[in-house]
């Protein structure tokens, strides 16, 4: 029997991914990767991920679109009209998780943008809890208070995936013990994230590529 994969996390509506889906959707069947999960980092390219589903009819088994704004482009808060947008995409039927959101205290070193990341961040947690939907999240330097926000919304901890989790082992500790999935692809390159995978238990992993990201 075929080892069956899935990517929960690949920015597949990111422009230059999108313009390689005959070739991808190739690939993923060779490799019988069975489900893909859409990260999108901005509205566009969660109305993208939406619209791929008409791509092709064989391409709906595989696709799981996701809705969502990332932490780097958080650059000011929601505006009302961004938030409804987000929300109606996200309780769009096709719409079947929220990715890629979260914070970023690392990357981003203007400390006046944090409180444009976390008023996302909890917009769109709200949503994930309202709809039961799972949702996807981008943890860098900032995994206290990812794991706070997550006690405090009262999400069901297995409709959250960590994505490349890189923070102190304690904070994993915690939200591995919360039941929290963390998605496992090329950071396993680094020797710190091979300890990552290691202490996180095969019952809360799940594989990713990241893709656009080549090793």
């Amino acid at each position: 029997m075929r080892t069956m994969f899935h990517d929960v996390h690949v920015h597949l509506s990111m422009a230059k991914m999108y313009k390689e889906l005959p070739r991808l959707k190739s690939r993923w069947r060779e490799k019988n990767i069975q489900t893909v999960h859409v990260m999108s980092m901005t509205l566009h390219e969660s109305k993208r991920a939406l619209e791929m589903l008409k791509e092709d009819p064989l391409f709906q088994k595989e696709l799981v679109p996701g809705v969502a704004k990332h932490p780097w482009k958080a650059k000011k808060p929601l505006s009302q009209d961004e938030m409804d947008q987000f929300e109606m995409l996200i309780k769009d039927s096709r719409c079947k998780t929220i990715g890629e959101t979260g914070l970023d205290y690392h990357w981003v070193k203007q400390q006046d943008r944090y409180p444009a990341q976390q008023q996302t961040f909890q917009f769109f947690l709200q949503l994930a809890c309202q709809t039961k939907k799972p949702i996807n999240l981008h943890t860098k330097g900032a995994e206290q208070d990812i794991l706070n926000a997550i006690v405090e919304s009262g999400i069901d901890p297995a409709k959250v995936n960590i994505h490349w989790y890189s923070g102190p082992l304690n904070v994993h500790k915690k939200l591995v013990d919360l039941g929290c999935y963390f998605s496992i692809g090329p950071a396993v390159h680094y020797s710190y994230h091979q300890k990552i995978a290691l202490e996180t238990p095969l019952e809360n992993m799940l594989t990713e590529s990241d893709g656009n990201v080549y090793y």
